[in-house]
């Protein structure tokens, strides 16, 4: 078969000149929020010492309104025996999810104390503060670094807490008390409403009435022993302070 008049092709032996259309760019890979709190939480956990934070629920949320995240002890049944942490990072504080692995690695007594710090350390967070803090490469080990420098930014939207846009919705403000942490009160001589508001030495009593004051530090090791009572049962905290050690809100 012939080719038609004037329209080139291969056997003709003309050039045909090609003409590209203009290349479109691609869109970036979806990635959001959950996706780089968990990703943080997998590298960190591959870290000597520190696989126990692959056993909390790390969920990525709203918030108290105060707090960038919350570690809740013993808030998870997973089929295991006991019940494990459950993180929430809050909105606006994901750059905090290695402060709260940290508080699942220190356990429920420690606050921000030297445990804690010990735990970020450990977790590759060098430089860590209990709340506040504005995150910088320079405040973590290399590793943890040169891996957060391969995440790409989450590209799935931000909260829009109290926006001109959503008036009235009855979100956390992503601005004033939020960062401040609520853990501590009424313990380690916290100051958080104001001088004598906390005492370091925790509140222990039997339920004969024999009462005692103790430091978390050697609670975290056993309770004292009621000395009136038969058996002489151990002393528990009331229901507050217990509520306090269980409840750690931060960043």
């Amino acid at each position: 078969m012939h080719p038609q008049p004037n329209v080139p092709s291969i056997a003709s032996g003309w050039s045909v000149p090609l003409t590209l259309s203009p290349r479109r760019a691609l869109p970036a890979p979806h990635f959001t929020h959950e996706q780089f709190v968990h990703a943080v939480r997998a590298h960190v956990a591959t870290r000597p010492g520190c696989a126990a934070v692959k056993t909390a629920k790390l969920t990525y949320g709203v918030g108290p309104g105060y707090a960038r995240g919350v570690t809740y002890y013993g808030a998870w049944r997973n089929g295991e025996p006991q019940a494990v942490c459950f993180v929430e990072v809050c909105a606006t504080g994901e750059e905090g999810a290695t402060h709260e692995c940290a508080h699942i690695l220190a356990g429920n007594i420690a606050g921000h104390g030297a445990d804690w710090k010990a735990a970020c350390a450990t977790l590759g967070l060098t430089t860590a503060e209990a709340s506040g803090q504005v995150y910088a490469s320079g405040h973590f080990a290399l590793d943890v670094q040169a891996f957060l420098a391969t995440l790409p930014a989450p590209n799935d939207g931000a909260p829009a807490f109290g926006s001109a846009s959503a008036p009235g919705i009855g979100l956390p403000p992503t601005t004033g008390a939020r960062g401040r942490c609520r853990a501590g009160w009424g313990v380690r001589g916290g100051k958080s409403r104001g001088a004598g508001s906390g005492s370091r030495l925790l509140k222990v009593a039997c339920a004969c009435g024999y009462t005692a004051r103790v430091t978390g530090k050697w609670l975290a090791k056993g309770a004292p022993l009621c000395p009136t009572c038969e058996g002489h049962p151990p002393l528990k905290q009331s229901a507050n302070q217990v509520l306090a050690a269980i409840l750690v809100k931060g960043v």
